[in-house]
């Protein structure tokens, strides 16, 4: 299979481009292809002609987002609006990664794919701006929301974490924002068996279970084996960021889980196994 990935370097790209081993992968860097620059992947490209799309690249940073707008709207919106007009011309089929961000954290239980969106911060607008852009690029898509990624070869939350625990600090971590950590080493796979089955529209991919960042935050010291009183509740107004949060994003994974024949596993048997694939 023919396959572009963007955003190769990254988290999640890394573990993509790993279960992609033996196909025929292009992933231009950001210096070989700016997305956000109009004919800049067939430029890097040359005649190289996907069949397959898989768009990870984006601006991530939430609260950076909240601070640089136009960097928002350029690598998420902009960027992905060529990425998809790519796929669009050369009859290849996007999978874009999107985010549980796109809701507003009002519900009470686990957000279906067709529920309706309300970000609530420059990141998740910028994000759902993004899935418009796919959706009206002409080009056959899937559109992946997932949450809270993890991932061995990059920052994450765990890290932040495990490093402030280990320094014996007290660790305020929020009791009030419910979502489901995920990892990219379960969500990769995943995505490629998507893309190789073709379906369409919208799905929802993470982990099992469902946490808040508090309890995350104290499995994490629990299995360092660091002491668990470091970790104190606190609520989101005591710690205020520049990017508001949904309160619960807990997502649906029912149709994805029908076409992957089974779910990812718990976040918490995946949380042991990065933390040993990622020791101290």
């Amino acid at each position: 299979m023919r396959v572009l990935v963007t955003g190769a370097s990254g988290m999640l790209g890394t573990d993509v481009l790993r279960e992609l081993a033996e196909d025929d992968v292009r992933a231009p860097s950001h210096v070989e292809a700016d997305l956000a620059e109009p004919g800049a992947l067939e430029r890097a490209l040359g005649g190289f002609a996907p069949e397959i799309v898989v768009h990870c690249a984006a601006y991530a940073d939430v609260d950076g987002c909240e601070t640089n707008p136009a960097r928002a709207e350029r690598d998420n919106v902009l960027a992905t609006r060529h990425v998809a007009a790519f796929a669009a011309r050369h009859l290849s089929r996007i999978v874009h990664v999107s985010t549980d961000y796109v809701f507003d954290g009002t519900a009470r239980r686990p957000y279906p794919p067709d529920a309706p969106t309300n970000p609530l911060s420059v990141y998740g607008r910028s994000k759902l701006a993004a899935e418009h852009e796919v959706q009206r690029s002409g080009a056959p898509f899937l559109i992946v929301r997932t949450a809270w990624l993890i991932g061995v070869h990059g920052k994450n939350f765990v890290e932040a974490i495990r490093a402030r625990a280990r320094r014996g600090e007290t660790l305020e971590v929020v009791d009030d924002q419910s979502g489901t950590p995920t990892f990219t080493f379960d969500l990769a796979p995943a995505l490629v068996t998507l893309a190789r089955s073709k379906p369409a529209g919208i799905v929802h991919v993470t982990n099992q279970g469902e946490c808040t960042r508090y309890e995350q935050a104290r499995e994490i010291v629990r299995l360092e084996g660091l002491d668990a009183r470091l970790v104190v509740p606190v609520p989101s107004d005591k710690n205020p960021r520049p990017a508001r949060r949904p309160a619960y994003s807990v997502l649906d994974n029912s149709a994805a889980n029908a076409i992957l024949g089974k779910p990812l596993p718990p976040w918490r048997e995946s949380l042991v196994k990065y933390l040993r694939l990622r020791p101290a």
